[in-house]
């Protein structure tokens, strides 16, 4: 398969372009996890926001499963689900 420049040079620029998403989404865990005066709780609602925002889902859920038994831990849900 043979690619032009101009095929060469937009897949380069799409690179940097999830190359710079990938930095800021690194750098929003970075401040969630080191801003510890809000507490866990606020943490943990942030990563699931951030979790469902990066990979389009209406609903995060951190949760627990020990033998047979689903434990629901906390919930993110930015919208009433009908």
């Amino acid at each position: 398969m043979q690619y032009t420049l101009s095929h060469i040079q937009k897949g380069i620029k799409m690179n940097k372009e999830e190359i710079s998403d990938s930095e800021k989404l690194i750098r929003r865990l970075y401040e969630f996890t080191t801003y510890q005066e809000e507490g866990i709780d606020s943490q943990i609602k942030k990563l699931l926001a951030l979790g469902c925002e990066r990979f389009n889902l209406d609903i995060g859920i951190l949760s627990k499963v020990t033998d047979n038994n689903y434990q629901i831990e906390q919930v993110y849900c930015p919208v009433k689900l009908a």
